[in-house]
């Protein structure tokens, strides 16, 4: 595959990962508001990053990693004087290719991305879901992209509205079990670093791990205390 320009606007958590994913194949440039942030996640990285939008403008495919109204505000501004070859990819959670279309007209060179997990998830070994909206390019930017997403992820196609709740929701219910968790051991005089601790563990540890494709004998002491969720740790993993 020939190397490609990436450029990444913004430089958070996400814009950061996708530039760490890009860099191993392909030159990749930052660009954040915030320059501080372009710079560094450039030096760790060992890439490139503009003091000006225009060096990112310049690059074959555009991630923009930025809040929705940043995401608008952007195509607002610069659609129309960048090249008609350049491939624009959204991966902000609530914009869809059909917001990104209202502001430009012509959605010929854009793909919208929603990436369920964590940045912390983009890894070959801990590994999100990238869903590309159904309607996009085919062509060699395109793969490019996949071949990027899938090296930490698994990639999927369908209409990503489906998917803007998603992290939400599973976030919601995280945080409501994590609350629910610490009332119970309040209540049992347990003291804050216990719970903390044990708060901690619902989203990491063994938590993590599920659904348990080879448990262990804390696992058989958990479905002992909640039978249920043996069962449904055997339906979650019928699904695979």
């Amino acid at each position: 595959m020939k190397k490609k320009m990436v450029g990444v606007i913004g430089a958070g958590q996400m814009g950061f990962q996708i530039g760490k994913v890009a860099k191993k194949d392909h030159d990749v440039v930052f660009f954040d508001i915030d320059q501080g942030k372009s710079k560094s996640a450039a030096k760790q990285l060992h890439t490139r990053y503009g003091d000006e939008i225009q060096k990112t403008l310049e690059s074959d495919i555009i991630f923009l990693a930025v809040p929705g109204k940043d995401v608008i505000e952007c195509l607002e501004k610069h659609h129309t004087t960048v090249s008609k070859e350049t491939l624009w990819v959204n991966i902000s959670t609530f914009v869809t290719l059909k917001d990104m279309k209202a502001v430009t007209r012509d959605a010929s060179n854009m793909a919208s991305c929603k990436i369920i997990g964590h940045s912390e998830m983009m890894s070959p070994t801990s590994q999100c879901v990238f869903v590309i909206h159904h309607v996009h390019p085919e062509n060699e930017l395109m793969s490019v992209v996949e071949a990027i997403f899938e090296k930490v992820g698994i990639t999927i196609y369908d209409d990503e509205s489906k998917y803007l709740e998603v992290n939400y929701i599973a976030a919601a219910e995280s945080m409501r079990s994590a609350l629910h968790v610490a009332d119970i051991l309040r209540s049992m005089d347990i003291s804050y670093p216990v719970i903390e601790a044990a708060v901690k563990q619902i989203l990491t540890g063994t938590a993590s791990q599920f659904p348990y494709e080879e448990h262990d004998y804390f696992h058989d002491l958990v479905y002992q205390r909640n039978p249920g969720l043996k069962e449904l740790n055997s339906e979650i993993l019928k699904l695979k």
